[in-house]
This record gives structure tokens, sequence and C-alpha cells, in this order.
């Protein structure tokens, strides 16, 4: 039986890994953010009102709502 991964799972390894791509091959980020279609200026004003919260979790819970909205 697969284990179902929770939410939090989910998106703290997501978050992790787009911390990562900052860090590191910022370019790749862009085109995936690019390719998952995340609203650029949303993802701005989130960053702009929330300096001080983790970059990687705010693009991740931003990916995730994208790719719900493409499930309904």
């Amino acid at each position: 039986i697969a284990s179902q991964k929770s939410y939090d799972e989910i998106h703290a390894q997501l978050a992790a890994y787009i911390n990562n791509l900052i860090k590191n091959d910022f370019d790749k980020l862009i085109a995936y953010l690019y390719r998952i279609d995340v609203n650029e200026e949303k993802l701005k004003s989130l960053l702009q009102q929330n300096p001080d919260e983790d970059a990687g979790n705010i693009i991740a819970t931003l990916i995730i709502e994208r790719q719900q909205q493409k499930l309904t």
C-alpha cells in the first residue's frame, strides 16, 4: 500500500526544493513557475507583503494552489 503524504509534508518538501533552486538554479525555478503557470503578479505581491516569511513556503503554496485549480 502506497503511503499518502499529508499536505504539510508535501508543502515542506516542495518549499525545501524551491529554496534549493533559489540558491543554486534560479533560472530553473523561473522556468518551472512559468510552466506551472503561477501568477507572477500574485507571487511578487506576496513576496513584498511578507518579507520575513520564507520565500520557498510562499512559492510552494502558490504552486500547490495552481495545481489544485487545474484539477477543478
